[in-house]
C-alpha cells in the first residue's frame, strides 16, 4: 500500500535551502503535453496553447487537527511513462467534521526515487475552494518541495466551476518536471516545476502497489478527515486518451497523530490480488473495501459511488467545418441532482443515474438564423448502460437554392438541387431553403429536363461552394444547336465547328476552299438561317441552325496546239483553244468534251486516255483533262504533191514561152 505517503502530505518537513530546480514559477503557461509511454507511444490529446497570464500566488496550508484520518483510493500503473495527462472532474465535497475536501492527484515516481504529485483539490484548506496541489518527495521518503513542507497549494488564475474537466499533467522539460493543472473549460491554470534530478521517465510498478516508501506512478483520491470514515464518497472520474494495459487497484485508510504524522496507525488496507488487465479496454472493473468503491478501465478511473443505479457516460464532441463557436453543454442527473458540464474535444466520463435522461446542446452557442453548428446525433437519451457518446457538430449555412433561366424557351422544368447536410447527400426542389454544410458544394444538373439534341438549357456553374448564408443561384442559359458543314467535306474548311449558341445570339460563318475547289455559297435551314454567296455571314440563332458551305470541284481543260476543246454541262458551254481553263461544277456533274483539230492537224487523243475526240468526265473532285493534236501529214503530203505539180506546170509553161521570146529578140 501507500501508508508511508499520506503521513507526509500535510506534515512539515525540516527547514532546508531551496532544492535543485526549485525557483520562481513560470510567467508563461506551460503547454499541456499528451501522455506517452516510456517507449514513446503518444496519446491522442491536443496540447493547450500558451498564455501570458501569470499563475496566482501560492497559498499557505491550513493548520490540521491533532488527529487526522487519511483515506486513499488509488490506481497504480504497471507501465512507465515519459509524460502523463489525465482529465479529472471537479467534484466539490467536504468532510462534515473537519470541513476539508479531497485532492485528486496524478503521481509520478522516477527510477532515482523522486516522487512528484500534481492535483486539483476542493477545500484542502477549509473554505479554499478549488486549488492546485503539488509536492515533491526525495529518495529518503521525505517531502522536499515546497520547502515549507507539506502539500503546496496554488490558486488557479481563473475560475474553476463544479463539473469542469481539469487536466492534470506531469512531464519532463529541460531537465525539470512540469506539474500543471488546467481547467479545460475555462483555461484557468496553475503550474510548478522542480528538478528532474537526471530522470527522463516515470516508472511503473508491475509487481506491487508502491515501493518501500509508498511511492508509485498512478492516480489517487486522498481525503484528510476529522474522524475515521468507512464509507463511500461522491463519484469522481479521471480519464485519459492513452489506454493502460493493466494497473493495481487499492484502497486504504490510517490515522496519524499531530500534523507531522510521525505516528500512524493503519485502519485498513486492501488491494486487488495483482494487476487487473483491461480486456476489453472499456470494461469497467469494480473494486471495493470498507464501504468505499472504485472502478477502472483502460481509459478511466472512478473513485466513489458507482452502484447498480449508476452508469458511466464518456462524452466528447467534434466539429466539422470550423468556425467560431462555444462548446456544447451536457446535461445529466447524478445522485438525483441535475448537473451540467461544458464538453471538450477530449472525451470525459460522467457518472449518471441509471434510467435518467441526459441531453446535449442541439446547436452550439454562437449559432444563429443563417449560420449554425448542429448535430444529427440524438441530442437526448436515457442512461440505460455505460457507453461512449460522441457528438459530431457540422458547421452549416442556411441557403435558398434557386435556379433561373436566361433566354426563354418552353418545354423545360426546373431541377432538383443536390447538397450535403450533416455529411450526407440530400436533394430538394429549386426555390426552397436548406441547411448546407459549410464548404460543401451545391450541385445542379448540367442541363434541365426537356433539353434535346437541338436545344438545351445549360448550367453556367453546376457546382457552387457554400461559404456564407444567403441565396445560391444557378443560371441556366437557353441554347440552340448550330451545325456548320462543308459539302462535300473534301471541298474546304468551315467555321465554327458544330456547337451551341445562346438563343438570340449570332454566329460568324467562314469558309475556305481546298485546293482545286471553289466556294459557291451557303445554304441554311432554320429560322433566320442564311443562304447566299457571302463568304462570312452572321445569321441570328433563334432556332436550331444548320448551315452548309457548298464547294464545287474544278475541271481544268487544256487544249494543246493545233486544236480546240469544247465543253458543255448543265446548260453551260464553252471552248478552250491552245490553252487551259478551269470550270467548276457540282460534284457528280458530267462534263461533255469534244476535241476539234485545226486545219492540217489531227486530234491525237486525251492525255493518258482514249483517242476518241468525244469524251465525258464525271466530277467527283478536282480533275484535269488535256486534248492533244498533231499535224495531218497525209494532207500535208497531198498538198505538197499538188503544189509540186502546179510548180512543174508553171515552170513548163514558162519554159515554153521563153524560146519564142528569145527568137523575137534575135529577129
Amino acid at each position: 500500500m501507500v501508508l508511508a505517503v499520506a503521513a507526509l502530505l500535510l506534515g512539515s518537513a525540516p527547514g532546508h535551502s531551496m532544492a535543485a530546480g526549485e525557483g520562481p514559477k513560470a510567467s508563461v503557461r506551460p503547454p499541456l503535453v499528451p501522455a506517452a509511454t516510456a517507449s514513446g507511444d503518444p496519446a491522442a490529446a491536443a496540447p493547450s496553447g500558451a498564455s501570458a497570464s501569470p499563475p496566482a500566488p501560492e497559498l499557505p496550508a491550513q493548520p490540521s487537527p491533532s488527529t487526522l484520518y487519511d483515506e486513499q483510493m488509488g490506481l497504480t500503473f504497471t507501465q512507465g511513462f515519459v509524460s502523463m495527462l489525465y482529465n479529472v472532474t471537479a467534484v466539490p465535497q467536504s468532510d462534515p467534521v473537519s470541513g476539508t475536501g479531497p485532492a485528486y492527484l496524478l503521481n509520478g515516481l522516477t527510477a532515482s526515487g523522486y516522487w512528484y504529485q500534481v492535483g486539483a483539490s476542493w477545500d484542502w484548506s477549509p473554505g479554499e475552494g478549488f486549488a492546485m496541489n503539488y509536492e515533491v518527495f526525495g529518495p529518503s521518503g521525505s517531502s522536499i518541495f515546497p520547502t515549507s513542507g507539506g502539500s503546496g497549494l496554488l490558486q488557479f488564475n481563473g475560475p474553476v466551476s463544479p463539473g469542469d474537466s481539469i487536466a492534470l499533467n506531469l512531464y519532463f522539460k529541460s531537465g525539470e518536471v512540469v506539474m500543471l493543472a488546467e481547467d479545460r473549460n475555462t483555461s484557468a491554470y496553475a503550474a510548478e516545476t522542480y528538478s528532474a534530478e537526471g530522470a527522463t521517465s516515470f516508472v511503473g510498478s508491475p509487481s506491487s502497489t508502491a515501493n518501500a516508501d509508498g511511492f508509485f506512478t498512478g492516480l489517487m483520491t486522498e481525503w484528510y478527515r476529522g474522524a475515521a470514515y468507512f464509507g463511500d464518497q461522491d463519484a469522481t472520474e479521471y480519464s485519459t486518451a492513452l489506454a493502460q494495459a493493466s494497473a493495481w487497484m487499492w484502497i486504504d485508510e490510517f490515522s496519524c497523530s499531530a500534523s507531522s504524522c510521525a505516528t500512524r496507525t493503519p485502519l485498513f488496507s486492501a488491494s486487488t490480488d495483482g494487476p487487473v488487465y483491461y480486456v476489453p479496454p472499456t470494461r469497467l472493473i469494480r473494486f471495493g473495501s470498507h464501504g468505499a468503491t472504485e472502478l477502472s478501465d483502460a481509459y478511466t478511473f472512478v473513485t466513489g459511488t458507482l452502484n447498480q443505479s449508476t452508469v458511466a457516460l464518456t462524452v466528447g464532441y467534434s466539429v466539422v467545418g470550423g468556425g467560431t463557436y462555444l462548446p456544447p453543454v451536457f446535461g445529466y442527473v447524478q445522485g438525483g441532482s441535475v448537473r451540467t458540464a461544458s464538453l471538450t474535444s477530449t472525451p470525459s466520463t460522467y457518472l449518471v443515474d441509471l434510467g435518467s435522461t441526459w441531453n446535449v446542446t442541439a446547436a452550439l452557442p454562437g449559432s444563429g438564423p443563417g449560420e449554425r453548428w448542429a448535430t444529427a446525433n440524438a441530442s437526448s437519451g436515457v442512461a440505460s448502460a455505460s457507453q461512449t457518446l460522441s457528438f459530431v457538430f457540422y458547421h452549416q449555412y442556411s441557403v435558398s437554392l434557386r435556379a433561373v433561366v436566361v433566354g426563354g424557351g418552353t418545354g423545360y422544368s426546373l431541377p432538383a438541387v443536390r447538397f450535403t447536410s450533416f455529411g450526407l447527400a440530400n436533394s430538394t426542389a429549386s426555390g426552397t431553403a436548406a441547411w448546407v454544410d459549410a464548404g460543401a458544394n451545391v450541385t445542379f444538373p448540367t442541363t434541365l429536363a426537356g433539353s434535346t439534341q437541338q436545344q438545351r438549357w445549360v448550367a453556367s456553374d453546376p457546382a457552387i461552394p457554400v461559404g456564407e448564408p444567403g441565396t445560391v443561384t444557378e443560371t441556366y442559359v437557353h441554347q440552340y444547336a448550330v451545325s456548320v458543314a462543308a459539302l462535300p467535306a473534301a471541298g474546304g474548311e468551315v467555321t465554327p465547328g458544330p456547337g451551341w449558341v445562346d438563343a438570340g445570339g449570332t454566329v460568324s460563318l467562314g469558309a475556305v476552299a481546298s485546293q482545286g475547289w471553289e466556294f459557291q455559297g451557303w445554304t441554311g435551314s432554320g429560322a433566320d438561317a442564311y443562304s447566299g454567296g457571302a463568304a462570312s455571314p452572321t445569321p441570328t440563332v433563334d432556332a436550331p441552325l444548320n448551315e452548309s458551305a457548298l464547294f464545287f470541284p474544278g475541271l481544268t481543260i487544256t487544249a494543246g496546239p493545233g486544236g480546240t476543246v469544247a465543253y458543255s454541262y448543265q446548260g453551260k458551254s464553252g471552248e478552250v483553244a491552245a490553252g487551259s481553263r478551269t470550270v467548276y461544277a457540282p460534284a457528280g456533274t458530267a462534263v461533255n468534251l469534244t476535241a476539234e483539230a485545226a486545219f492540217l492537224h489531227v486530234f491525237s487523243g486525251w492525255a493518258g486516255g482514249t483517242r476518241s475526240p468525244v469524251e465525258t468526265v464525271v466530277l467527283s473532285g478536282p480533275a484535269a483533262v488535256e486534248g492533244t493534236f498533231g499535224y495531218d501529214y497525209p494532207a500535208l503530203w497531198a498538198i505538197g504533191a499538188v503544189a509540186g505539180a502546179v510548180l512543174v506546170a508553171v515552170l513548163a509553161v514558162a519554159l515554153r514561152r521563153r524560146p519564142a521570146a528569145a527568137r523575137g529578140a534575135l529577129a
